[in-house]
Formats: structure tokens, sequence, C-alpha cells
């Protein structure tokens, strides 16, 4: 009897844990404010806590960022490796594309067409590291893409963390997908700075 009793009881405490679970699992992806790390509780872009955790050169999935896309503004996220060291940043505006050390080159015609088929305001851009290519796409429409070598690839071969550089405004978002895992000083609101998105 009591054997049957504690089975009864074992199965109602998983039904409820696993109806629990439902309501308070996380959404696989959610948009976050594009904390700015270029401040000193963040070590001027040194300290990992202002990054987020992604292995990004394994990923196809990419880094998506929401923000507004500009002539004389480039649009940064610095790539760390698994130690932690800062590899360089990536940026890009409607005139020119870099990434440190290997890409400094002209925006192609294809950034602005995608760029002006948008509606004023902030707009959806992926970076990608697929396979040693590096990738970007706006609205979902590859815009760019460059094949790394030699040392360039050598170089950003392990890509594990990613910050944002001078974000602009608090309007300025990503999506925090699933497998990243983001640091304690990138929450909804920038610690304060920013209402919740």
């Amino acid at each position: 009897l009591y054997t049957i009793k504690f089975e009864i009881m074992s199965l109602l405490l998983l039904s409820s844990l696993l109806l629990l679970s439902t309501f308070l699992a996380p959404s696989t992806a959610v948009e976050m404010a594009r904390c700015d790390c270029w401040n000193r509780e963040c070590g001027y872009c040194a300290d990992l806590s202002c990054a987020v955790k992604f292995d990004l050169t394994n990923s196809a999935e990419g880094v998506t960022i929401t923000s507004e896309i500009k002539r004389k503004e480039l649009k940064s996220i610095i790539l760390f490796n698994s130690a932690g060291n800062a590899l360089g940043m990536f940026g890009f505006s409607t005139a020119e594309i870099h990434l440190k050390g290997c890409i400094a080159c002209n925006a192609p015609p294809a950034v602005r067409r995608a760029k002006r088929s948008q509606p004023d305001g902030p707009i959806s851009w992926t970076v990608r590291f697929d396979e040693g290519e590096i990738r970007l796409l706006i609205a979902g429409e590859e815009v760019y893409s460059q094949k790394l070598k030699g040392e360039c690839a050598e170089h950003y071969k392990d890509v594990q963390y990613f910050s944002f550089y001078e974000a602009q405004s608090c309007e300025e978002t990503f999506t925090l997908a699933e497998g990243m895992v983001a640091g304690e000083g990138i929450n909804e609101t920038c610690g304060g700075a920013c209402p919740q998105v």
C-alpha cells in the first residue's frame, strides 16, 4: 500500500514539475539591449562579464543585431578567443567593412541596396563565421562574404565571446539566441542605463 502511494505521489510530483517547467522555461531567443562595453565598469571592453559567451566559429546562426545603419558610423562587435583575449573588431557601415588586421574595404553595393530596401530606423543585421568565411547579412539577405586565409584564418579560428563597442542608443538590441550566455554586465537594461526592451 505504501509503495503504491509513493509511486502515485512521485508521478504527481513529476507531472507538476513538468507542467511548471513549461511555464518557466526561457524562450530560445530573447531581445536584449546592445550594452556598450566601452566604460570603466567593463574595463573598457576587457572584462568578459560584459561579453556574451558563444562559439561563433562553429555556429551557422551567427550574431544578429538590430540597429540603425549609417554611412559614417561603424557598427562594431569585439571578438574574443576562449582564453578571453581580444582578437579584434568587426565593423561595417554603408561605406566600409573592417575586420581588424584582415579586412579593410569599401562596402559592396549590395549593402546600400539592402539598407535602402528597408524602412527608416533600426534594421537587423547578422555576422557569421562560417567555416573560416565571414558573412554579413542585412534583413536576412547576404550582402558580403570573405574567406579568411593564412594568418587571418588562424587568428580568428577560435571566436568564443563577443561584446559591443560604442552602442549609440538604448534602441539597439541583439538576439540572445540558444547557446549564448550573457555575462553579468549584459542585461535587458544595461545596468539601468536603458529601459527594458
